[in-house]
């Protein structure tokens, strides 16, 4: 950058003037300054000094932005050359998009059954994508019908003479997988698959390396197969009333089988934390007793049905003993008195004399926890398995806690 100033005598001080030229070639920029020579060029010297100042700092400034544009050209010559050797290479972004790609999950574990654990190579189930797609099969619950045989002739003719089936290639599941048809249809199912992963429809990082090798593909499409062959089975048998609902009691007792031990656990430790709210000379050997019983003291509920708001039967234990019943229903009422008015309502449950026998008290309880017909109802040699301790004094607490209840 250049600072002039005047060179001509001829022009005053009085009708000097600045101009501002700027190059866009060499980007400078001309200001113009007194002259020394000039006279009466002191009066101007604070004018001089400010614009050598703004002079220092334009060329910093341009200083500044040469190095960046050299820094910035550099690096874009660096990533066009890694561009260059890496043609495939995505960005970061569309990596992490397709590791999110649910549907790239190609291949399940396929856990055997305990008698089949002595197997070396693990199952695994086929891709239920490429399955719908090459298949020609768009939902387990509606699996198409078997092609016709004349088609099936057709296809054949065509593998004997050489040329590929036409897509999609429809398995006949009504007849063996060890069949002509079904096995070239394996076949193809396996070269059209890799062929997929090949184009990039599928993402290879996502499938087990162990499933590359031919036989183990042909385990896990012949298992998947194995299992839309008897679903198909079972959708051509006309509907069985009385099959259908003991699959849905089945599922039901399931359900209200893993809801009982959930309502037990939650009632287990409401009442510890019930017990946990008393005083300490009470509360230290209540919660000891709880904690000693666990789980296994909860009576079991059965919904009651058609009951609205619900409620429930209460199933007793036939070995606790009636002064742990009451000392747990209190621990019930403690708890009702200082829950979160917020949470759900309370169950209410009815009390009855039914029972579930066959359900065992846990060992080493106190001997007192049990009740005096129980242990006369049982044999000597059971009496040893309950490994029964000492009297805990399962009574005496019952008292404190309705004294304190009073």
């Amino acid at each position: 950058m250049d600072v002039d100033g005047y060179q001509d005598p001829d022009i005053s001080p009085q009708h000097s003037h600045r101009q501002y030229v700027r190059d866009p070639g060499t980007h400078t920029v001309h200001f113009s300054t007194p002259g020394t020579d000039v006279p009466g060029h002191d009066a101007f010297s604070d004018l001089h000094r400010h614009l050598n100042e703004q002079k220092a700092s334009l060329l910093r400034l341009q200083s500044s932005i040469d190095q960046r544009l050299s820094e910035l050209m550099e690096r874009i010559e660096r990533l066009a050359e890694d561009h260059t050797r890496h043609p495939a290479r995505r960005t970061t972004s569309d990596r992490k998009r397709q590791e999110k790609d649910s549907s790239a999950n190609y291949f399940r574990l396929w856990r055997p059954y305990p008698k089949m654990l002595q197997l070396t190579s693990p199952y695994e189930a086929c891709i239920r994508a490429h399955v719908k797609l090459r298949l020609g099969m768009c939902a387990t619950q509606q699996l198409p019908d078997r092609p016709p045989q004349n088609v099936i002739a057709r296809e054949l003719s065509r593998i004997n003479n050489g040329e590929d089936p036409q897509f999609p290639f429809l398995a006949d599941l009504g007849d063996s997988l060890s069949c002509d048809w079904n096995l070239c249809v394996q076949k193809y199912f396996y070269l059209d698959f890799w062929a997929s992963v090949r184009a990039h429809i599928y993402q290879e990082s996502l499938i087990p390396a162990r499933c590359k090798d031919r036989e183990i593909f042909a385990m896990a499409y012949t298992t998947h197969m194995q299992h839309l062959k008897k679903t198909w089975q079972d959708q051509q048998q006309p509907p069985d009333r009385a099959k259908a609902e003991s699959k849905r009691m089945h599922s039901t007792r399931n359900s209200r089988i893993g809801t009982t031990l959930k309502q037990s656990s939650q009632t287990y430790r409401n009442r510890r934390d019930a017990a946990a709210l008393l005083p300490p000379v009470i509360a230290r050997p209540l919660v000891d007793l709880v904690q000693r019983i666990g789980t296994a003291g909860i009576s079991s509920d059965e919904e009651i049905p058609g009951a609205r708001p619900r409620q429930y039967t209460i199933f007793e234990k036939p070995w606790r003993a009636d002064a742990l019943c009451h000392l747990y229903r209190h621990l019930d009422l403690i708890h009702a008195a200082n829950r979160n008015p917020n949470g759900n309502p309370i169950r209410t449950r009815h009390r009855s004399l039914r029972t579930r026998g066959s359900q065992k008290p846990p060992k080493g309880l106190p001997a007192d926890c049990f009740n005096s017909r129980y242990l006369g109802q049982i044999t000597r040699l059971d009496k040893e398995f309950l490994c029964m301790t000492g009297t805990f004094g399962v009574e005496r607490l019952l008292t404190e806690v309705q004294r304190l209840a009073n």
